[in-house]
This record gives C-alpha cells, structure tokens and sequence, in this order.
C-alpha cells in the first residue's frame, strides 16, 4: 500500500521538501558522528602525551593505552592510577572530559542499537499480524494445507522461535553466551582460572571494575581496548532490556499484550465511545493501545487533536491540500524566524 509521500511524490514541493527534511536528518545525524569520533581521538592524543611522555606520568604506550581506555569506560581497576599531585590534578579535569566523551559517543552507539531493535520488532510484529490474518482467512491454514507442502523446522528455527517467545530467556542466554566466550578467552590469554574470566566479564561489563583481578599481559591489556567499550555497551542494554521485561515493558511484552486484549462484546461496545452503533479507526486503536497500556488516553486524545487541525478541510484524511498548506505555513514560520 502507498504511502501518503508515495501519492504526492509527483507534487515538487512537497517531494522537494520531504528530502531536504531527510538530508537535513541524515546531516545532522553525520556531524554528531564525526563530534563524537573527533573527540575520542582527540581523549587518546592528549592521553597519550601526557601519560607517555612524562608530562605527568611515565606509562609505557601499553600501559597509557589501556589506562585511558579503562578510565572512558568509567570501569576504574585501579591497577594503574596517578602517582603524583600534579598527576591527580590534571586526571581530575581530563576524567570529566572523557565522561563527556563517553556521552556523546555512546548515545550515537545506543541510538543506532536501539534503531536496529526497532526495526526488528516492528518485523516481528508484523510477521506475527500477518499470520494471524492469514490464520484467521484461512481458517487455520486448512485451507492452504493440500496446496503448499508443510516443511517442518529445524531445530535452528524451533530455538530461534521459543528465544522469541521468551525473551528473559533470550536476555539470560546472551549474557551467559557473553560471559562463556569472553571469559574463556581472557581465561586462555592470561592463565585465570574459567570462573575468574566468567568473572571478570561480569564486573567489567557493569563497570564495577573493582581490580582484584585485570589483565596483565600485553596481549590482554590491548584486548581490553577494544573488549571494554564493547562489554560496556552490551552489557547495559541486555540489564535495560532485562528490567523492561520484569516491569512488563519489551516491546515482545507490549505486542503479546495487545494481541491479548479482551475483544468481547462488551469490548466492542465499550470502543464506540460517541454510541452512534460504529467502531471508527480511531475508536478502536484508542481501545486496543490503552487497554494493552502502550498509551495513554490523553496522549492520544492530544494526537486526535493535532490531525483534525490538520485537517483543515475536516474529510477526515490529510489531503494533497492539507499538506501543501502544512508547508506553506512552515516555510512562512521560517522566513519569520529569519527575517523578523
């Protein structure tokens, strides 16, 4: 189905102005990248001068390298750490500029795993709506039974649907995977017992960090520095996901809640909120969203709202009209902002 760009995409104005509204964004997005990367190798140069060089510290390349890694990452070890006042004195100010740094570069980082998670529930979900629509029009898919031959799922696909249905399983798994494979190898590198590598994962991935037990080859220090931000990064987003799970708030959740909702006939006539005997678009996602408690009834009110002013001509849908007069309103607003 079309969307509403796709219908006006011949219009040059409104065409023109949905994509310098998506280069603008990609622009945007691009310049915090490069913010962001700029200020990571700026945090290493200056790091590397100082702690190398004797300026305030005497660190072999090594050692500087996976010190300014573990101060970023805010994972602390202690094993190296300033041995002179003026030492401490410059580490206190550059460690408020490297936290600065871990912001900026980890919110693109979130906002892209983030982005990517998005966009595989909404795959999900929409495979999960389409079955259940072809179930429900198929009758069971008894129909379609004698047409298509059944293939039954490997065991592949048996574990990557139940890891689906389950996602505090999923979460547990990944990070018990995390803490397996990584701490082998950290257990291999540096000669630790499995457990202390299972163990350093663990406190290093929650940036516990509390150094009785660190890396002490060159090998694993330079491991570290690409281990740390990566453990960081993964770690917090599999516990975030873990706590929405426990308080009811995955998307997984949400869905399987919204699937769920009650459609009985006191339901249904409980969505026809004017009583004049017709259940409108609005009417019944309003009931299924609140009901599933993935919205808000005044947000969604407030969003009602906003399209009927939209909706200048009141047909109910935004019209090639509606929109040219969106955009003539925007563009007046910002010859105003400029020329005041």
């Amino acid at each position: 189905m079309a969307t509403a760009i796709d219908r006006f995409a011949a219009d040059g104005e409104i065409s023109a102005q949905t994509k310098r509204d998506e280069e603008e964004e990609k622009a945007q997005r691009a310049k915090k990248i490069r913010i962001a990367i700029f200020s990571l190798v700026a945090y290493f140069i200056i790091g590397w001068i100082a702690y190398c060089t004797g300026l305030v510290e005497n660190f072999s390349f090594t050692n500087a390298t996976y010190f300014l890694m573990v101060t970023l990452t805010t994972v602390g070890y202690g094993i190296f750490v300033p041995t002179s006042q003026k030492s401490r004195l410059f580490t206190l100010f550059f460690v408020l500029f490297g936290i600065s740094i871990v912001a900026v570069a980890l919110v693109e980082v979130a906002n892209f795993l983030i982005e990517q998670r998005e966009a595989m529930v909404k795959k999900m979900q929409a495979d999960v709506i389409k079955n259940a629509a072809d179930t429900a029009k198929n009758g069971a898919g008894a129909a379609s039974f004698y047409d298509e031959p059944v293939t039954k799922p490997n065991g592949f696909e048996r574990f990557k649907t139940y890891m689906r249905k389950t996602p505090i399983i999923m979460v547990s798994f990944n990070l018990i995977a995390y803490a397996a494979i990584f701490g082998g190898i950290y257990a291999y590198m540096e000669d630790w017992d499995w457990i202390d590598g299972i163990y350093f994962t663990i406190i290093t991935g929650t940036t516990v960090g509390y150094g009785d037990i660190s890396p002490s080859t060159t090998m694993g220090k330079w491991v570290s520095f690409f281990f740390l931000p990566f453990a960081v990064i993964f770690v917090s987003t599999q516990l975030s996901e873990m706590a929405n799970i426990l308080l009811g708030k995955s998307e997984d959740g949400k869905l399987q809640a919204l699937l769920a909702v009650d459609l009985s006939l006191k339901a249904l006539l409980d969505m026809d909120e004017d009583g004049d005997g017709e259940i409108t678009e609005f009417e019944f996602i309003k009931f299924m969203l609140t009901t599933a408690g993935m919205a808000d009834e005044d947000t969604l009110e407030s969003l009602h709202a906003r399209f009927q002013e939209m909706d200048a001509d009141g047909s109910g849908a935004l019209t090639k009209e509606d929109i040219e007069e969106i955009l003539r309103q925007k563009a007046k607003a910002d010859k105003k902002d400029v020329d005041p």
